[in-house]
């Protein structure tokens, strides 16, 4: 069944938070598109991509690269990265191996001592990409990605999931032929998305400890052709994706799933209904969503959704060339994004608002 609620106000009207943009860039500039933007619990950023092959670190007052990555990962270490509750930062490290492929390695940065450790050097999983990485409240580990020409394991994707000392797959080799996708609530509910469903439209589903539910029941999402590209939730429990998807009379780029009602929905922002590539809440429970839909000036903007008035706004009036990729909050509540926007001087860089 789908089941489609279009937001009337929401999705038609837009308005701005300040007649000016309240954006300031954060530090230095980088050569680099940014990929990820992530906050730990002490309030510092993290960033992947912007430093090519390294992952950078803002303490506050200046950026910083985390050690030489070189020193163990030939090919450098990428995104995705997360960073679990005890501040271990982990990220996708690349060996490349001459005249054949290149092997994916789980990267992990050891505090203590500085340096990058391979948590997969062992036991290669991946050959072909790592396309998503998460924890949960436990400090385990879960790592979703592709393996091609690894000895003794079916060609296929696969999520692996690391207690500290062994990897396990959870699940069964998956049939996805897009990018994975993995998101954690704070109650270790796990989500994934991973190709499409009957209806062959994209869908998020559930671990139930021995297999993944489609939320809604199964093949309840009807939403067209399209792809998911982020996952995230509110407090009390409903989960939102991002991506784009057409029904083939109208796009949407969000995906929600009503815990009370067990029903999903599709939503749009304001604009052209380009992709959204990511979604944070505050600590309100307030939606944000960015990506690559326009205001009305065509640039670039964060949309902040207002349950109260069924509608949208340009979040500050970031006003970006370029796709947003990545927004976050930090324990202050002020929020971060990065990705393919540029600066004056076209170098990219991580655009903060500061919470007045």
């Amino acid at each position: 069944m789908f089941c489609c609620v279009l937001f009337s106000v929401g999705c038609d009207k837009i308005f701005n938070d300040s007649s000016t943009s309240n954006w300031e860039q954060l530090g230095k500039s980088f050569e680099s598109i940014i990929y990820n933007v992530i906050s730990d619990k002490d309030g510092k950023i993290y960033v992947s991509g912007g430093d090519i092959g390294n992952v950078s670190v803002w303490d506050g007052a200046n950026w910083s690269q985390l050690g030489n990555a070189s020193e163990t990962f030939s090919g450098g270490v990428y995104w995705p990265i997360t960073i679990d509750n005890a501040g271990n930062v982990f990220a996708v490290g690349r060996i490349r191996v001459p005249q054949a492929n290149s092997t994916y390695n789980v990267a992990k940065w050891n505090k203590s001592t500085n340096t990058w450790i391979n948590l997969t050097s062992d036991k290669v999983l991946f050959d072909n990409g790592i396309d998503a990485i998460a924890t949960d409240a436990n400090g385990n580990l879960y790592v979703a990605g592709k393996a091609q020409h690894i000895a003794g394991i079916e060609s296929g994707a696969y999520i692996y999931k690391w207690n500290g000392s062994t990897w396990n797959i959870l699940g069964a080799k998956m049939l996805a032929g897009s990018e994975i996708l993995l998101y954690i609530d704070k109650l270790n509910n796990i989500y994934c998305s991973f190709g499409i469903n009957d209806n062959a439209s994209p869908y998020i589903a559930k671990w139930n400890g021995t297999s993944w539910d489609e939320l809604g029941g199964k093949n309840s999402a009807n939403f067209g052709i399209g792809y998911l590209l982020c996952i995230n939730s509110d407090s009390q429990g409903n989960v939102y994706a991002g991506g784009y998807f057409t029904d083939g009379s109208k796009a949407y780029n969000i995906y929600k799933w009503t815990k009370a009602s067990n029903k999903t929905s599709a939503m749009y922002t304001h604009g052209n209904s380009l992709e959204a590539n990511s979604i944070a809440f505050d600590s309100a429970d307030t939606l944000y969503v960015a990506g690559d839909f326009t205001n009305s000036i065509d640039k670039r903007y964060i949309a902040k959704y207002h349950l109260d008035r069924d509608q949208w706004s340009d979040y500050w009036n970031l006003n970006a060339n370029g796709k947003i990729k990545s927004i976050c909050f930090d324990k202050n509540g002020n929020m971060y994004a990065g990705g393919e926007f540029t600066n004056s001087e076209k170098k990219y860089y991580v655009a903060v608002y500061k919470k007045k």
